[in-house]
């Protein structure tokens, strides 16, 4: 039994995506309404629909806050929380009202554990939520720029054991 479920899930197609910084502002030099991120997220998960499997499981994070760096403080990144924390909001209003109790299936409620939740009329998409492991940290970067790495490490377990499950 052991064996054949590590080959299902050899053969199960599985995508991580993370979309917003670019359509924040940098580097194309003006950041997106939240309006218009809204219509050009929907066009790229019915991209990503079309060119995968149509069993494969597409999974999308939220879009991590980004500490102020320099381009931020020069006005050449509109990275900024107020912007990131609409573009979420935009993004958890795709996300089905699915509840997660004792009759569940095992799937959906470690899916629940892990703050993976369905989007609404698309299946096999979810949205990984990692705000609660990034908003704490978001302005904690050495470098005022990449996530420290007491926000990365967290955020990678919960990928790798998303992707690798048991």
């Amino acid at each position: 039994e052991y064996e054949s479920k590590q080959q299902q899930n050899k053969t199960k197609q599985k995508s991580m995506y993370m979309k917003g910084h670019w359509e924040a502002g940098y580097p194309q030099g003006r950041p997106s309404p939240a309006h218009r991120f809204s219509v050009f997220f929907l066009k790229f998960l019915s991209r990503l629909k079309e060119i995968t499997k149509p069993d494969a499981e597409i999974f999308v994070t939220t879009v991590n806050q980004h500490p102020l760096g320099r381009k931020m403080l020069e006005c050449m990144d509109w990275r900024v929380p107020p912007l990131i924390d609409a573009y979420n909001k935009i993004l958890w209003g795709m996300v089905s009202d699915v509840v997660v109790n004792s009759s569940s299936s095992q799937r959906h409620q470690r899916y629940a554990r892990l703050r993976v939740f369905p989007f609404a009329n698309m299946s096999n998409t979810y949205l990984l939520d990692n705000t609660d492991i990034m908003d704490p940290m978001w302005d904690s970067a050495i470098d005022w720029n990449h996530p420290c790495r007491n926000a990365i490490r967290p955020m990678a377990l919960r990928i790798l054991s998303l992707l690798y499950e048991e």
